[in-house]
């Protein structure tokens, strides 16, 4: 639920939105909504459900222990898709897709660098780069917040970054990071 109207944080705070088998949802930690029908009337409603997990009920067993700050995560998504829409949540991701599938392309046309996975992503990709340092050094100096350098948390994947596009970027954005990019390439090889 991160990219639900929440902040780019790094990985936290959030909310998780997920699918589950009937057989584990006594097991699902966090609290469970439910949709029904108003006792007098048609109307649909949603509800805490299963609540003999709340920490209200049985404190001592509670699996749906959750802070104030997810909720208020939770909160913020709820209000961030309710104001796109479906159609607004669709325009979202075809946004995300294509202008990262752009600068895939973009990126792969440039000496010196590979997009290591040639199958469709969505909004992040790896790329190998002839010179991390030069990119996120000139990221730094254009005051553009530069890709994640993977070998901080996969030390075998040295010279390689994790490159995430978003409805976020600008396509002045775009062209101004595909700009940093060549031109870190150029400085490695003797150019500007």
């Amino acid at each position: 639920g991160q990219s639900f109207g929440l902040s780019p944080s790094f990985g936290g705070p959030g909310l998780g939105i997920f699918t589950a088998k009937k057989k584990y949802l006594r097991k699902i930690p966090g609290r469970l909504i439910g949709k029904t029908k108003e006792i007098d009337g048609d109307k649909e409603g949603f509800l805490l459900t299963l609540q003999a997990r709340e920490q209200h009920i049985r404190r001592e067993k509670a699996i749906s222990n959750i802070c104030t700050n997810q909720s208020l995560c939770s909160l913020a998504a709820l209000i961030y898709l309710v104001s796109l829409g479906k159609t607004g949540l669709i325009e979202v991701a075809r946004q995300n897709f294509q202008k990262a599938d752009y600068v895939k392309k973009r990126i792969s046309s440039i000496p010196g660098y590979r997009i290591l996975n040639d199958k469709p992503t969505y909004n992040e990709f790896l790329v190998e780069c002839p010179d991390i340092g030069a990119l996120l050094d000139n990221c730094k100096r254009a005051n553009i917040l530069p890709p994640l350098k993977i070998s901080k948390y996969f030390p075998e994947m040295e010279n390689v970054a994790l490159i995430c596009v978003t409805e976020l970027n600008s396509l002045s954005d775009i062209q101004r990071f595909l700009e940093l990019v060549e031109s870190s390439t150029n400085k490695k090889d003797g150019g500007s």
